[in-house]
């Protein structure tokens, strides 16, 4: 729904036969160092022409709001702003602030949701501007956009000047802005006319000449109160010239305060024709008066030069341009007030009736479906104003406008709004968050009232609504699987093509449900997919978001991580480019349950915990449970326990205060997996127990949270001695996720059912149960159990390992090495003496592997100055066991890091001796290399950083980083991109090989043939990547870049012909001929500067080429 502003709404009344009053427009102009000015004065006091001649005179932009009664609201407020700045930023702005309000995933706290309108408003505004907010005393008394305009003015830059005017200072605390003297304020005394304006105003406006002393008894009489000067400048107009004196000083009452304003109005309104007093009176019930509507409610000639004529003669009408509509007028609010009184009490009711339907319906023909509403209210014809609400009440929940669709709703007869289903849906949404349980009632009557009715759209809504409101009252009436399976039956009815948008909510809603209750994940996925696909088609973002949100909650728990982490990607991508900051941070929240069921727990408690603070901020009551959960989930697996029982209690208070039985259920359940893992095991039972009774409940029903709460009751009893209730429990849980099929569910199921087999000495049958759980592990890649404690876990891959099951212990020894480097520790020492060599075999190397991950890496730098980095420190000389050893080291690599035979090694070392003369001190250097890198070597485990098998010796890939192993490697991939015409891939690597290469191969190493041969190679294959950095960018057409790249080669080489010879190819396509002839002559002199001779025939012909094509040195060249 576009939401259209009258003109009338965002202009400044047209300055028609009005004073010139300098002295104020240079008033409010000393406010704009402050960025708020106050206009305060009583009624008809001039404050609003005050602020147009102001307006009119500035050079840069300015924004208008005339506010009445409609925009006591924000978000009404917040869309007349956002329309004034229509033309003022880009039309991307344009579109982001108009859809601002209605991209919100859920209920937000008023202050902070304020707060971000403000910000996004004031961020599209970065140049000097004023904003006039005209007429704030025509706001409710109680005005929720007080709070608005509070936020705006608290948050506006310096370069936005806000102006309030007002009859009284607004309600909106600006006490501490005063006393930093960040306010500026015009008052009575400020906009009262002088004596000498009124004499001006009387003679220039008017007509009316006055002497001083007349002016000033004017002035002493009125205070110089203008309401109260247009009213005496019509009564003096039929005074004659000669008596105007007299009647100022005999005529007029002692006192002239607004209390008057009524006696002078209704003096100045009977003096009027019958007819036009009638016009007057009638036409009061305008908000905006436009003449061509008028004119048909009651009959004139001239409606609009009436009105024109009025206005110039001050009688409290102000006049206002609409490119569509022509002129507008409205009269001032103390006259309109007035003529309502008027209007109230010379016409019946049976009358005001009739002419507010005229109205609703000349308002309707029009299509101004807001003003036909409010008209029709007021006539009480309910069924043509329910008639429009059918029609705009869907846009106008896409557009946030709850208040006034509430408003007009209750306006309603109630039994109206209850038979009428549409009226009754609207209702519902306008209260979705706030009376949940109450609109699952609603719904359901509506629901039958559009079954009655045939509606199909309607019923798909209903029943997607009923679904959510049941998800969030966590009490179902209708059980939620009953729902779901009425939500497949009637999207089976419907073509595949129609009522997409219905389609869409139902089955993202239903997505939800079968996730979060029914526990079919696989049908909670596709069904949300379904949902992501009819969305995607629409282009609604946030119901996109919302089914992708629940496809990743179904794959993180049915335990597809792989499939999860491509969802992941495909929130993030989808919010990019978002500016919405809630969409955003609903982005990084939807990775925390995917990192918990994974075991990235330090970075799922960093996300929760901004993540608090950020909800905070922006005010998202709607996610303070979700996030209060996720906490609740984290705590016990990081062993804080206390946090999480203080958790629990908060949370178990306040679903229990809310009467939400679902999530009590849940709470229940955490709060037994918090004790379970503290290994309090009779509170565990007790909680977990509570947690079954409920979720096992018609209205908490929850298949997927019952087969948790099996599993972990299982082990509960496990710890408790009660074998077989364990078994039978851990079965049920068992034959749940196999027929869902849920991997973690079955993989904790097996692995505990393992160890109670175990416990009652089943060697047999714990071995094969072990067996498909561990399978079921390895296939999914799982390192972590979220329904398992670290201890069982831990536990379940030592009994792996102890039975000695050969198709699962490989990974089993991955997971301890991995996972429980330091717990695993004692028990390994034990399964080194295990009577059984191969489990004594794997326990030694589950060992080594938890070892080295201890032990610093080491940085072996040789391109450039040698250098060797052990962890974070640099190794000196006194680090070296005598200077042979890092001889050894030198040599190893040059020969290529892995693999080396020793008797290689030896020869080009000790070239001239013996060959066991060499093997002695090969073997002695060996040590000394081995105890230099790594001091403290366990003979346990041997050396970790140098491994010799089979006579041949390598540096261990993993510990030891040698840069010219990672400047060979790299070129070989950039090759592999480039062979396969991946060009920018190809660049990235040669770049960081490039990079990689800080000088030659062990500069310092002159003497020593292997290593010259290397530096050789190397610098050549160094040469080589220059060269093909600048071919790939010159062949991109990025001729700045391959320019620079061949610059480098020659820095590099500078005898390298090619590279002069592209630069001049380059050079002379710029038209910098100059350039290419000195990039020759650098050439030809480092040529004969380095080794005498000449450059090829190839680059004199491309000199010659260039020189015969540039006049100048063709020239230049022939005289030379």
């Amino acid at each position: 729904m576009d939401y259209a502003i009258s003109s009338s709404k965002v202009s400044p009344p047209a300055l028609t036969r009005i004073l010139a009053r300098p002295r104020l427009t240079k008033l409010i102009k000393r406010g704009r160092e402050k960025t708020l000015t106050l206009i305060l004065g009583r009624a008809a006091q001039g404050k609003s022409t005050v602020a147009a001649t102001y307006t009119k005179a500035l050079s840069t932009p300015a924004a208008w709001l005339n506010l009445d009664t409609q925009d006591s609201d924000p978000i009404n407020l917040y869309y007349l702003l956002v329309r004034d700045l229509d033309h003022l930023v880009p039309e991307d702005s344009r579109s982001f602030l108009l859809s601002y309000p209605s991209i919100t995933l859920g209920p937000r706290l008023q202050a902070p949701l304020l707060q971000d309108w403000a910000q996004t408003i004031f961020d599209c505004l970065p140049f000097r501007i004023d904003i006039i907010f005209d007429g704030l005393d025509r706001l409710d008394p109680e005005a929720r956009s007080y709070g608005f305009l509070k936020t705006l003015v608290d948050n506006a830059p310096d370069h936005v000047h806000m102006i309030l005017v007002s009859r009284e200072e607004p309600p909106i605390s600006i006490s501490e802005k005063k006393l930093k003297d960040q306010v500026h304020v015009i008052d009575n005394s400020d906009l009262a006319f002088t004596a000498r304006e009124i004499r001006a105003y009387f003679s220039q406006i008017c007509g009316l000449p006055l002497s001083i002393r007349a002016a000033q008894k004017a002035h002493e009489l009125s205070e110089g109160w203008i309401g109260g000067l247009v009213l005496l400048s019509q009564l003096l107009s039929r005074v004659q010239d000669k008596d105007r004196e007299k009647y100022i000083d005999e005529g007029l009452p002692e006192y002239f305060k607004i209390e008057v304003f009524r006696y002078f109005a209704e003096e100045i309104l009977s003096s009027q024709p019958e007819w036009l007093q009638d016009v007057y009176i009638k036409s009061a019930i305008f908000d905006v008066i436009e003449p061509a509507l008028l004119t048909t409610l009651v009959p004139l000639g001239d409606t609009e030069n009436l009105f024109h004529e009025t206005a110039q003669k001050n009688l409290f009408t102000e006049v206002f341009y609409d490119k569509k509509r022509g002129w507008m007028f409205r009269y001032h609010t103390l006259y309109r007030e007035f003529l309502l009184d008027r209007f109230r009490s010379k016409l019946t009711p049976t009358e005001q009736r009739i002419l507010y339907s005229k109205v609703g319906r000349l308002y309707e023909k029009r299509d101004d479906r807001d003003n036909a509403i409010q008209y029709f209210l007021e006539a009480r014809e309910y069924k043509r104003a329910a008639s429009i609400m059918e029609k705009v009440g869907m846009d106008l929940l896409k557009t946030g406008r709850l208040a006034d669709l509430s408003g007009w709703l209750e306006s309603l007869p109630q039994d109206m709004v209850e038979a009428n289903p549409w009226l009754l849906f609207y209702l519902c949404m306008a209260r979705r968050f706030t009376e949940t349980r109450e609109n699952i009632l609603r719904l359901e009557r509506a629901r039958r009232l559009f079954k009655k009715g045939n509606d199909i759209s309607g019923q798909l809504l209903c029943l997607a609504f009923i679904i959510e409101a049941s998800i969030l009252a966590g009490r179902d009436i209708t059980p939620m699987a009953q729902l779901l399976e009425q939500g497949e039956l009637i999207l089976s009815q419907v073509g595949s093509d129609q009522f997409i948008f219905e389609r869409a909510t139902l089955l993202y809603q239903m997505g939800f449900g079968y996730t979060l209750r029914s526990g079919d994940f696989k049908k909670g996925y596709w069904t949300s997919k379904n949902a992501y696909v009819l969305a995607q088609q629409l282009s609604i973002l946030t119901l996109r978001l919302n089914a992708l949100a629940t496809s990743l909650l179904a794959l993180t728990l049915s335990g597809k991580f792989f499939d999860a982490d491509n969802v992941c990607a495909d929130i993030e991508q989808l919010v990019s480019k978002c500016a919405y900051r809630e969409l955003r941070f609903f982005c990084s929240i939807n990775q925390v349950q995917l990192l918990i069921v994974k075991g990235n727990l330090e970075e799922a408690k960093s996300i929760v915990e901004s993540a608090q603070a950020e909800a905070e901020r922006l005010g998202l009551i709607y996610i303070y449970h979700a996030l209060l959960l996720q906490d609740f989930q984290l705590r016990p697996a990081l062993g804080e326990f206390e946090a999480a029982e203080d958790i629990g209690a908060r949370l178990l208070d306040s679903v229990e205060s809310m009467g939400n039985l679902f999530f009590t259920g849940l709470v229940n359940l955490f709060l037994g997996v918090s004790f379970n893992r503290k290994k309090d095991f009779i509170k565990a039972e007790e909680y977990i127990g509570s947690a079954i009774h409920i979720l096992s409940s018609p209205q908490a029903h929850s298949p997927n949270h019952l087969c948790v709460a099996n599993l972990l009751l299982g082990l509960v009893h496990r710890h408790l001695g009660k074998f077989e209730k364990a078994r039978w429990l851990l079965e049920q849980a068992l034959k749940f996720g196999e027929a869902m099929p849920c991997y973690i569910v079955t993989t904790a199921a097996y692995m505990r059912l393992a160890l109670v087999e175990h416990d009652q000495h089943l060697a047999k049958q714990a071995t094969s149960v072990l067996a498909a759980g561990f399978k079921l592990a390895q296939k999914y890649q799982a390192e972590h159990i979220i329904w398992m404690s670290s201890d069982d876990f831990m536990a379940a891959c030592l009994l792996a390992i102890d039975l000695n099951i050969p198709q699962v212990r490989d990974y089993a020894a991955h997971l301890l090495a991995s996972r429980f480097p330091k717990e695993a520790k004692s028990e390994l020492l034990r399964l080194s003496h295990h009577p059984k060599a191969p489990v004594r075999k794997l326990a030694l190397e589950i060992r080594k592997k938890i070892k080295r991950t201890t032990l610093p890496v080491i940085r072996i730098l040789t391109l450039g100055e040698f250098q060797v980095i052990r962890g974070c420190e640099m190794m000196v000389d006194r680090d070296w066991l005598r200077a042979q050893s890092q001889n050894l080291l030198k040599a190893i690599i040059s020969h290529g890091s892995q693999n080396i035979p020793k008797d290689l090694l030896a020869e080009a070392l000790w070239p001239k001796m013996s060959s066991q003369t060499s093997a002695n001190n090969f073997k002695v250097t060996l040590h000394r290399l081995r105890k230099s890198l790594g001091p403290a070597i366990d003979k346990t485990f041997g050396s970790a950083y140098i491994h010799v098998r089979k006579n041949r010796v390598s540096l261990d890939p993993e510990l030891c980083q040698v840069d010219v192993d990672q400047f060979e490697s790299l070129i070989k991939q950039a090759r592999s991109h480039h062979q396969r015409g991946q060009l920018r891939k190809a660049i990235k690597i040669y770049t960081q090989a490039s990079d990689l290469y800080q000088g030659d191969y062990m500069p310092q190493d002159l003497s020593t043939d292997w290593i010259q041969r290397k530096r050789n190679d190397l610098k050549t294959r160094h040469i080589e990547t220059l060269l093909t950095l600048g071919r790939l960018y010159e062949s991109l057409g990025t001729v700045t870049k391959a320019i620079w790249w061949y610059c480098k080669a020659i820095e590099a080489d500078p005898l390298l012909e090619e590279a002069y010879q592209r630069l001049m190819v380059l050079y002379s396509r710029q038209g910098k001929t100059n350039l290419a002839i000195r990039t020759y002559e650098k050439c030809r002199q480092e040529l004969q500067d380095q080794i005498q001779t000449q450059p090829e025939p190839a680059t004199k012909a491309l000199f010659e080429k260039i020189a015969q094509n540039s006049p100048k040195i063709h020239q230049a060249k022939v005289i030379h």
